[in-house]
């Protein structure tokens, strides 16, 4: 769990190379459905994934375990402006736009 712009999607990312088990989330964004394989799956690869992303707190207690994403929160808001002005989750917007 944690607040957008806080790296989940780079997390989940991580997780997925280091371990090869899929993550999903509770969100269905088909733009990173080439990036992860269960993105917007909620068969089997859901129940069975390592990770589900949320940014709901109401969400957690379906879970027993949690992994809890901290970041600084003015980079995570400066991050989260990023996503929603480009777009996109590894774009960027410049400074003086």
């Amino acid at each position: 769990m944690s607040f957008p712009g806080s790296g989940n999607t780079w997390v989940r990312h991580i997780i997925e190379t280091l371990t090869g088990y899929h993550t999903t989330s509770v969100y269905c964004d088909r733009t990173l459905q080439p990036v992860f394989k269960a993105e917007c799956d909620t068969s089997d690869y859901y129940n069975k994934s390592i990770v589900v992303k949320t940014h709901k707190l109401a969400s957690c207690s379906e879970w027993t375990r949690a992994v809890v994403i901290i970041r600084d929160p003015l980079h995570a808001i400066r991050g989260e402006y990023q996503r929603l002005r480009s777009k996109s989750h590894t774009g960027y917007v410049d400074s003086e736009n």
